[in-house]
């Protein structure tokens, strides 16, 4: 099933719109272009989608096709190898694009309110972040009824209006001065390496009780990779050290 749906997301699903500013699970954009447009900004809110895959319904990925001139009887079949129990499923391949473009509408709204405040706007798979000036505080409202006119739940728990004053987020970065990842982030993967180098890397494995773990030395450099790509210089630095770890040891 999942061949036959990374068929429809290749051949088919491709080829439809995805806003420009919507940056999840799309080719050439990723997590910092997200944030990039939320630096230096007095105030930055974050608004979650509660259960974005499921509250997707298989007749909204019918008319996804349908719309796009496919017949009834297509659409429907497609609909049908995209959806399970009528509801997107989370983890399949094709997925993340049909909620994309099913979020068009949507993200064009938000984009223009935004424009309309002089504020910026993106949104990371279920994760919505509107940046700008104070006056921001005067839409959070119109903002919330946008997405839910639209079908959507909030999760109102993960609701936050972050002011400069404190650290502001966008999907798990720090966007106060440039993007930057999270200390406590680049402190675990410090922590790893120094006791790697120190007693070395199975001893620190049995110390975390992990030893069983095949894949650890994958997940420091996948560590370092990710900081890499968020703040280049900081990365080389972490993979120079874990270039000269015994790895043997």
């Amino acid at each position: 099933m999942k061949a036959i749906q990374r068929w429809i997301l290749d051949n088919i699903l491709s080829s439809f719109t995805v806003h420009t500013h919507a940056y999840g699970f799309v080719k050439e954009r990723n997590i910092k272009d997200n944030a990039i447009a939320h630096t230096k900004k007095k105030l930055v809110l974050n608004i979650d989608i509660k259960n974005f895959f499921p509250s997707i319904k298989f007749e909204h990925v019918f008319y996804i096709f349908y719309d796009h001139g496919y017949t009834k009887e297509l659409s429907y079949s497609l609909a049908s190898l995209t959806t399970f129990k009528g509801f997107l499923p989370q983890g399949a391949p094709s997925s993340p694009c049909i909620a994309n473009i099913l979020c068009n509408t949507m993200d064009k709204r938000l984009l223009a309110l935004a424009t309309k405040m002089n504020a910026n706007y993106s949104r990371y798979a279920d994760d919505i972040t509107i940046s700008g000036d104070e006056n921001i505080r005067d839409y959070i409202d119109t903002i919330k009824s946008i997405i839910i006119n639209e079908g959507f739940d909030i999760n109102y728990r993960k609701l936050r209006l972050q002011t400069n004053k404190n650290m502001q987020e966008v999907t798990g970065l720090i966007v106060n001065e440039g993007v930057k990842v999270k200390r406590k982030y680049k402190k675990r993967l410090e922590q790893h390496i120094y006791y790697c180098t120190k007693f070395g890397v199975y001893s620190h494995l049995q110390k975390i009780e992990a030893e069983s773990k095949s894949y650890f030395k994958e997940y420091l450099y996948g560590m370092a990779n990710f900081i890499k790509m968020i703040e280049p210089d900081e990365g080389m630095k972490f993979l120079k050290k874990l270039d000269d770890l015994n790895w043997g040891n």
